[in-house]
């Protein structure tokens, strides 16, 4: 209520007095929300670091789990964003760390990976990031989920061209998937390889995919109707 009304400081002080009086999981939560809320990125890592060690007794879901780790990743990558030198170097150690807590409890999760591979690649750590993702290629080299990771993290970085070859080892290796030739597809328009792109197009549109898949094909109908 009070950042509604944009008392923020008045909301600092109150919640600094009751992690003070009572510090639960649920006040660290909220002192983080407010500390983001203001701008203070290294106070909210702290605060849900702290939210995160008070509720390691707590049996709570798997999703949870999920949700709150990748939250401090994700806080943690700002700070390291907003810092330099040492300071980040913490920051990206921080986040290491609650990667591992988290691969613990939830072995084999490609999240994770591609939650520390963004991290990396937002602090210019390309052969770190690469490392990081390519795990989970090595975890398993027969499937397609690896490479269409390690393709869809590049390109949020905006590192399309990068993202080329990854989506193609996935259409190799999974034939019965259109969406790494939809991808593909849309990255090489991207970059302005239209008639390649078109091509993968009319290779989905021409073929007979299961009906799971009918929402990808209808993207690439849809693209295939688009202005030239």
């Amino acid at each position: 209520m009070a950042l509604t009304f944009g008392q923020s400081g008045w909301a600092r002080t109150k919640i600094r007095e009751l992690v003070a009086k009572a510090p639960t999981r649920d006040v660290y939560q909220l002192a983080a929300q407010i500390a983001q809320s203001t701008g203070d990125v290294a106070e909210a890592l702290t605060d849900l670091e702290r939210a995160e060690d008070l509720g390691s007794t707590e049996r709570v879901s798997l999703a949870t789990v999920r949700i709150e780790l990748a939250q401090i990743i994700a806080v943690a990558q700002q700070l390291a964003q907003q810092t330099s030198g040492a300071e980040r170097d913490r920051a990206v150690q921080r986040a290491m760390a609650w990667g591992e807590r988290w691969r613990a409890v939830d072995p084999g999760n490609p999240q994770i990976d591609r939650a520390l591979g963004d991290l990396l690649l937002a602090v210019g750590d390309e052969a770190g990031a690469w490392r990081q993702l390519s795990t989970v290629i090595e975890r398993e080299p027969w499937s397609g989920t690896g490479y269409m990771t390690v393709a869809e993290t590049f390109e949020r970085r905006g590192k399309v061209a990068d993202s080329l070859p990854y989506w193609q080892q996935a259409i190799v290796i999974d034939q019965t998937n259109p969406t790494p030739r939809l991808r593909k597809a849309q990255a090489l328009i991207a970059l302005g390889r239209t008639d390649e792109g078109e091509r993968l197009l009319h290779d989905i549109t021409s073929q007979k995919w299961h009906d799971v898949w009918s929402g990808v094909v209808y993207q690439a109908q849809e693209l295939e109707r688009r202005p030239k």
